[in-house]
């Protein structure tokens, strides 16, 4: 699991998943988020994923 903490504040991320088909997930596919920077003053949450990948999410 990914965590990430601002003092004195929690930032939670939920990520959904889904696949076609009736398949189940695989342990890799139950974890694609590799890390979770914060900016230090709580605006900005980088989320990496397994994949290298990157999402930026900005609070206003």
């Amino acid at each position: 699991m990914a965590t990430g903490r601002v003092e004195q504040e929690s930032i939670y991320v939920t990520l959904m998943l889904w696949k076609k088909g009736k398949k189940g997930f695989t342990k890799k596919e139950l974890s694609p988020v590799k890390e979770i920077n914060i900016a230090e003053d709580g605006k900005r949450v980088e989320i990496v994923f397994a994949d290298r990948s990157r999402k930026i999410v900005t609070f206003r």
